[in-house]
């Protein structure tokens, strides 16, 4: 079985590149940067200035337990931090006890919604 070998390019550190059908995307940034989208290869999701929403995409990757965002206006909470990538329990307890969100575990999904607020 052969391989169909391209053009090779040499590309510097902190490069991250996206294959696809379309071909290659090279978007050059940070060394920090590029170790954020490896940290997968650890067991880690490294969450930096994220949105819930795709924090929970992330996650749900991972996991058979998906979590599930209800309430809309909790889907723009931006995140950071480095949690294992299947602990979904601990990213739970982490958005309920530093963020406006409250979990309900359905068994197979959590569903987050926002904190109503107190007066």
């Amino acid at each position: 079985m052969g391989y169909a070998v391209g053009p090779v390019t040499q590309l510097p550190a902190g490069s991250i590149a996206q294959a696809g059908s379309a071909g290659v995307l090279v978007k050059h940034s940070s060394v920090a940067e590029a170790e954020t989208y490896m940290s997968w290869r650890s067991g880690y999701i490294a969450l930096r200035d994220t949105e819930l929403a795709a924090a929970v995409a992330e996650f749900n990757r991972y996991n058979q337990k998906q979590l599930v965002i209800a309430d809309p206006s909790i889907a723009e909470i931006r995140i950071g931090g480095n949690l294992r990538a299947t602990n979904v329990d601990a990213f739970v307890r982490v958005l309920e006890e530093g963020f406006p969100v409250r979990a309900d575990d359905q068994g197979n999904r959590i569903v987050l919604t926002g904190k109503a607020s107190q007066r």
